[in-house]
């Protein structure tokens, strides 16, 4: 086992992408001393026999373990405020970038949308939240589609390098591929993926590139930017 940065456990002989958050006042070495026992045990029966039999509220962390649920995509959003993160944006999507580029988590971690069963998730698109990570940029409040107006907090550029790095590394991690059905605007939502939305169009304007107009420009270059982060 080893414990990383973030406080994640990772369990050796359990695949790397499988981590196990111990949030108990044992901690490391009671899970430790709980695993030593088991030698290779198959992550969801170590979290079974965990919240079983030590009581541990642990949260298992699966990035696309083979024949597990996986993150399947990631949609990018604005949150239609002003370019502060406001509560209602944490409750909704899972990372916020502020108007100076910061990156905010939400109150779900993406891997509360591998089931939404249980309704504690992050709901940020129509009928398309299981296995999708939520991403907004604070802004756009009071903007207007046509005659566009982006209102009085357009998207910034520092946002958008910010959410192209952020998107990048989400990917790498879930084993995302950069597609236009897998990283994929809001607005291409209905579109790309033929789930109906609510005439959505985040993101079909980009405020400094007025070129680009309507949900393939927008989200074509937002896919060059996050796949040249991938670089």
């Amino acid at each position: 086992m080893s414990l990383n940065a973030s406080g994640f456990v990772g369990i050796s002989g359990v695949p790397r992408s499988t981590f196990c958050r111990i949030r108990s006042g044992r901690g490391v070495a009671g899970a430790l001393s709980y695993y030593s026992g088991f030698g290779v045990v198959h992550d969801q029966f170590f979290y079974l026999l965990a919240r079983k039999w030590y009581h541990w509220d642990i949260s298992i962390s699966v990035n696309n373990t083979p024949g597990g649920p996986r993150m399947q995509r990631t949609i990018i959003h604005w949150d239609a405020g002003t370019h502060a993160v406001s509560d209602l944006a944490r409750q909704h999507y899972h990372f916020i970038i502020d108007g100076d580029g910061e990156v905010h988590s939400g109150i779900y971690k993406p891997e509360d949308n591998l089931s939404t069963k249980d309704g504690k998730y992050a709901a940020h698109t129509l009928n398309c939240n299981t296995g999708s990570i939520g991403v907004a940029m604070a802004g756009m409040a009071g903007a207007i589609e046509s005659p566009f107006n982006a209102g009085k907090y357009p998207l910034n550029e520092k946002q958008f390098i910010a959410m192209a790095k952020l998107v990048a590394n989400l990917c790498e991690k879930y084993k995302i591929p950069v597609t236009d059905k897998t990283v994929l605007t809001h607005a291409e939502v209905q579109p790309n993926l033929g789930i109906k939305q609510k005439n959505k169009w985040d993101i079909t304007r980009i405020p400094f590139k007025p070129e680009l107009v309507g949900h393939k420009a927008c989200g074509d270059y937002i896919r060059k930017l996050v796949t040249e982060e991938m670089k």
